[in-house]
């Protein structure tokens, strides 16, 4: 006999336990997450967890970042359960001469939105942040009130909350495909047998595309690996600021307050293919290891000869513009799906749940725009 619910969220990654803590937050009764392994196991373990405005790419990503902010910032009255380990160490966004226009302009953007941000000059810089060699850079922009949080902790809080609520975790459960009849969803098939529920939910990351195909509705959605790396470095300033290096195309930031361990990612430079997502993906290559340790040391004083401690490397998912897809079925009711992470959306992850739960139970996104985000955007691509 087959379960039953009246939701199904599959993808046990920070947009669908979000998703799920909303679902049950606004009153559906039984919420199942099917998760092919275990929460974090994909790209959402694996992130940096960056919050900051500074890389939105336009208005409805800043919109949806800043309807975010709130649950960092007040996670135990939002959410309720656990911890996010949000540390508002502030950003700095630092750019190079072909980029300072560019990042003038998204100042311009975000202050009348009421975002705590301003253009810095390179002496401005070194005076908030002697700890920064400053080779290359033309402008930056400081958020004093961003910073980062803890990704695992930021689920499984998440998690947590909907437990309270009934929301439940099915981990080794992997979804096979979701079942229509009648052009109307019905439930899902997973490896532990059907479950029945007239809403579905995809967030499954490098897993939704298949199940979609299937369903007749191609994404664009290419998949790659991309990894985080660890340098121990013996002195660090105890209020070491998250820092996007625009100039060399990474961006780093302390483990932990008070720690000597600097997390460090090269962005595009670092991708590789991805292949097949349910392989090991093994170790980060030395090379990247080499790269990440000379671009730290030319950025970070007293980071030359900063020990590597390991990484981390996990499977991310691009469209051709680097925003998510969000979206609905065109010819499935109420069947959503989160397709494209881009890496990015680890920061929007509480205001895309609250969408696709008040989408799902009340019929339309009400906390925040999410149609800019659809797939009709790419008309030309699919």
């Amino acid at each position: 006999m087959a379960l039953t619910a009246e939701a199904i969220v599959v993808g046990g990654g920070v947009i669908g336990a979000s998703t799920l803590f909303h679902l049950s937050a606004l009153g559906a009764r039984r919420v199942i997450l099917c998760e092919r392994r275990q929460p974090g196991a994909g790209a959402s373990g694996k992130s940096g967890a960056f919050i900051q405005l500074h890389f939105c790419l336009n208005l409805p990503e800043v919109q949806m970042t800043l309807a975010s902010l709130p649950y960092f910032r007040r996670w135990h009255e939002l959410v309720g359960a656990g911890s996010c380990g949000f540390v508002p160490a502030g950003y700095l966004r630092l750019e190079p001469p072909a980029r300072a226009a560019k990042l003038r302009e998204r100042v311009a953007l975000l202050q009348p939105l009421g975002v705590e941000t301003g253009a810095l000059t390179p002496d401005d810089v070194a005076r908030l942040a002697p700890y920064l060699r400053l080779d290359g850079v033309a402008a930056a922009a400081y958020e004093p009130t961003s910073g980062h949080a803890d990704a695992n902790a930021t689920l499984a809080g998440f998690l947590a909350a909907a437990g309270r609520r009934g929301g439940e975790v099915l981990t080794a459960t992997t979804v096979t495909a979701v079942r229509v009849a009648g052009g109307r969803t019905v439930g899902v098939e997973t490896t532990a047998g059907p479950i029945d529920a007239p809403i579905v939910v995809l967030a499954a990351g490098a897993w939704s595309p298949p199940l979609l195909r299937d369903l007749g509705l191609a994404v664009p959605i290419a998949g790659a690996l991309t990894q985080w790396l660890g340098f121990a470095v013996p002195s660090l300033p105890p209020a070491l600021m998250t820092v996007g290096d625009g100039v060399s195309g990474s961006y780093f930031r302390a483990t932990a307050p008070g720690a000597y361990e600097i997390l460090i990612g090269l962005g595009g430079m670092g991708r590789q293919p991805l292949g097949d997502p349910d392989a090991d993906t093994g170790t980060v290559p030395e090379l990247l290891v080499t790269v990440a340790g000379e671009r730290l040391a030319a950025r970070l004083v007293g980071a030359a000869g900063a020990r590597p401690t390991g990484g981390q490397i996990g499977p991310v998912t691009l469209t051709p513009d680097d925003l998510p897809i969000i979206d609905r079925h065109p010819g499935v009711a109420d069947l959503f799906y989160f397709a494209g992470d881009c890496g990015t959306s680890f920061k929007t992850a509480p205001a895309i749940g609250r969408a696709f739960a008040e989408w799902a139970l009340l019929g339309a996104s009400r906390s925040v725009d999410v149609t800019p985000f659809g797939l009709g955007r790419f008309a030309e691509c699919v």
